[in-house]
């Protein structure tokens, strides 16, 4: 959407959906999306091991 520039054409002038959308790239944003898939990863992965020694 940054890329595009789709931001403003949605958003406008509305400030609300501005921050809602994000109006900037940060690469602190990326960097949290991959640290939140590696937990979310390892949990996934956790229970799967825990439940298969049960059966």
């Amino acid at each position: 959407m940054k890329y595009f520039n789709l931001t403003n054409l949605i958003a406008n002038n509305n400030r609300v959906m501005k921050i809602i959308l994000g109006s900037t790239f940060d690469i602190k944003d990326i960097v949290c999306y991959v640290i939140g898939y590696i937990i979310i990863v390892l949990t996934e992965n956790g229970d799967t091991i825990c439940y298969t020694n049960y059966l």
